[in-house]
């Protein structure tokens, strides 16, 4: 049955998070506009952006921060004249997605059409300190494959809580599920034949799942499965067996796929694979791929390499080789077209053009924006393009290499009136480039100056959230703030070669090198923005996750330009850090500096731990933490309120280290808002909302106690003046507990 357009597209969206009558027909509603549609906003009517705008919308693919890493979300027709690509968009009402698999056609009139609509968000699992499919919040990449002959899509979709293998028709008239397997499907290929798809699972995980439920009855033996703080229960271990099945289309029969079958599944165990190859490209006869210069190193330099037909063997190892992050081969099977990371601190993408054995490549593009998952379509290319202040739109890249929309996947996004962006560039004390963009409220004036907000840790494609997409940086413009949206500076690890991630983890530890040139580089940032005259130094906040709590934690203890502080993760403290990873993870924290358990470690917690300086810290700290995380900030909650120090927690349920729940997004978005404006905004103005949903008036999804007064800090006690530890002093104590560590 064809999902007609305008009819009832994402009335088949499965509910995986709510229930009930009254939930079905919000999830119904939510999901009518998940298609692109309408017209730009003419410049009358635009409006202040509001929270609702920036967590619905549309997506394809990963987050601009890992973008350009992975496999692709958009797949390009064998004619070359479509691309099909899968929609998510954010409902918070209903706390899910609706979800749209859709093709457009690459011609002079786009036109798309949704050729299927429904299932459940399916995100990624990753393996870390050797556990294994350790969940995410981080949507998985949905790839449509393309059958032979053009006609059909197959793809991943999940209902009912497993994954299995679907195919539409690319004319949207039918689609179906193709297997029935009872373990969730991971990845698939087609037959060379159309006849047949190749899917894998991992049977692995399902044993042992099984052997923890048996364990449980006798109780499990605490051991280095076991991440304390994310669950009580262990997690499977690596390398777990992956399995691979052949289902035929005409009869449906299942069987072992042969070794030549699994390779169209897992393009890295085929033996015509050039060794140690990185990024692999296929022509009609030839081949095109990057390599390691060097492959005893952790973060190598690349180079390429190619061969036409049964031709020579050519390399390029000149400066335009390196960074590369996608190769591809022109339309007349003798050049070959790459995209690689260039420019201040490595912000820009250069497109170039080599033709191997006719000298060094040629650029032919070379933009700020985002340019990911590019894909050959006959002498063009389609790519998912974003800039600072757009969202994501799908584009052509002629060969000409100019830039064309094929769709924009929120038209609606036009008639927002958003703040004045500008990149700025600048080194820190190490001379190491970094960059940021500074985004100035739309109604600022010349001479007024305004609270900021430093939003971290990743400043390439649009402009949304920061690295984890929590701290809003059109939402705050639109409420008075400007924001500095910060890219960390390149490791200081990485600026010299590195056998493994220990040592690169052990350079950046040394004498605290990587943080301080983190914090030099964001102060230098401050400096230049103050400067300007456009920011009020005593009024200065700071959000991150991840990493960018991590800077938080340093520059409280080092710094005094910040005012307010929210986090997404707990801060690292002696008594919870290593308990709480659980033993594995104990000791690559060991390896890479910190120091070990029953080493007290002194002289490196006293520079680093919020808990141990309590007494010194009178920055009010939010902290919005998933509860496979809150744990870890217990240690350092505790110690805030036994000094006064304007402090709060809160803990939302069935999230990860990314959170990926709409309704949480959401009232995220607007509680950081609330909190900077309690600290460094008008303490009278009440934080604008998003607009009551016109379809049922006077509903708002988010939680309505979000204001200004809801946090109910107790008033801080007097303390003595803030005055930082001396720098030189810890990074002395650091050197030495980092040299004793290790010898141990």
């Amino acid at each position: 049955m064809r999902l007609l357009i305008g009819a009832l597209p994402a009335a088949l969206v499965t509910l995986s998070m709510a229930g009930g009558e009254e939930a079905h027909a919000a999830a119904i509603e939510g999901c009518r506009d998940l298609t692109p549609s309408g017209e730009a906003a003419r410049p009358a009517d635009r409006r202040l952006p509001t929270a609702m705008d920036l967590v619905r919308l549309r997506d394809v693919g990963w987050p601009a921060s890992v973008a350009l890493d992975g496999v692709s979300a958009i797949a390009v027709s064998p004619d070359g004249a479509r691309v099909a690509f899968q929609i998510r968009r954010a409902d918070p009402r209903a706390n899910q997605y609706c979800l749209g698999l859709y093709v457009a056609t690459i011609g002079a009139r786009p036109q798309l059409i949704e050729v299927d609509a429904g299932g459940e968000l399916i995100r990624e699992t990753l393996t870390r300190t050797g556990i294994a499919n350790f969940p995410t919040g981080v949507p998985k990449v949905i790839t449509p494959h393309w059958s032979p002959d053009g006609e059909w899509i197959a793809y991943l979709k999940r209902r009912n809580g497993i994954t299995q293998v679907w195919r539409a028709r690319a004319d949207g008239s039918a689609a179906e599920a193709v297997t029935t397997s009872e373990i969730d499907v991971e990845d698939l290929a087609w037959s060379e034949d159309g006849g047949s798809i190749i899917f894998s699972t991992k049977p692995g995980l399902r044993d042992t799942e099984r052997a923890f439920d048996r364990e449980a009855q006798v109780g499990y033996l605490f051991d280095d499965r076991f991440v304390p703080k994310a669950s009580s229960r262990p997690f499977a271990y690596s390398p777990l067996n992956a399995a691979y099945f052949v289902v035929d289309l005409g009869s449906r029969n299942v069987r072992q796929a042969t070794l030549l079958e699994r390779q169209l599944v897992d393009p890295t165990s085929d033996p015509k694979r050039p060794p140690h190859a990185m990024l692999v490209a296929t022509g009609r006869d030839s081949v095109a791929w990057t390599r390691a210069r060097d492959a005893n190193e952790y973060i190598p330099t690349t180079e390429l390499h190619a061969r036409i037909a049964q031709g020579p063997e050519f390399v390029c190892r000149t400066d335009a080789c390196t960074h590369i992050v996608g190769v591809w081969w022109a339309d007349d099977g003798q050049t070959v077209r790459f995209m690689r990371r260039e420019g201040w601190g490595l912000s820009q993408l250069g497109i170039y053009v080599w033709r191997p054995g006719h000298g060094n490549p040629r650029r032919t593009f070379l933009t700020d924006d985002l340019l990911a998952n590019c894909q050959p379509a006959r002498s063009d290319l389609i790519c998912l393009h974003e800039s600072s202040g757009n969202p994501r739109r799908l584009v052509r890249l002629h060969d000409n290499d100019r830039i064309g929309t094929i769709i924009d996947l929120n038209p609606e996004f036009a008639g927002l009136e958003l703040g004045k962006i500008e990149r700025l560039k600048w080194r820190n004390d190490r001379g190491v480039e970094t960059f940021g963009d500074l985004v100035l409220p739309p109604e600022h004036r010349p001479g007024q100056r305004h609270p900021l907000i430093i939003v971290q840790y990743d400043s390439r494609g649009f402009l949304r959230g920061g690295t984890g997409d929590e701290y809003p940086i059109q939402l705050f413009a639109a409420n008075g703030f400007a924001v500095l949206s910060f890219e960390r500076p390149r490791e200081v690890g990485r600026l010299s070669p590195n056998r493994d991630g220990d040592e690169l983890e052990r350079k950046n530890m040394e004498g605290w090198a990587d943080l301080r040139s983190v914090l030099s580089s964001l102060e230098q940032g401050i400096r230049i923005v103050v400067g300007r005259g456009v920011v009020d130094p005593k009024r200065i906040g700071i959000t991150g996750l991840s990493d960018g709590t991590r800077t938080i934690q340093y520059a409280l203890l080092h710094s005094t330009w910040f005012a307010a502080a929210a986090v997404s993760s707990s801060f690292e403290e002696p008594g919870s850090l290593i308990p709480l990873a659980g033993s594995g993870a104990e000791k690559s924290y060991v390896r890479s500096g910190y120091p070990a358990r029953g080493d007290e470690g002194e002289a490196f917690w006293d520079c680093y731990s919020i808990a141990r300086n309590a007494n010194r810290i009178r920055t009010p700290i939010l902290m919005q933490l998933s509860d496979d995380e809150y744990l870890g900030a217990l240690e350092t909650l505790a110690a805030l309120r036994q000094h006064h120090v304007p402090s709060a927690l809160y803990v939302f349920p069935g999230e990860h280290h990314i959170k990926w729940q709409p309704v949480h997004r959401l009232a995220v978005y607007e509680r950081n808002l609330a909190w900077f404006q309690l600290w460094l905004g008008d303490k009278d103005q009440a934080p604008r909302r998003s607009p009551p949903d016109e379809r049922n008036p006077g509903a708002t999804p988010s939680d309505q106690r979000i204001s200004l007064g809801m946090f109910h800090v107790a008033p801080m006690a007097p303390a003595p003046s803030k005055i930082p530890a001396p720098v030189d002093q810890c990074r002395a104590q650091a050197s030495a507990s980092t040299s004793a560590s290790n010898r141990r």
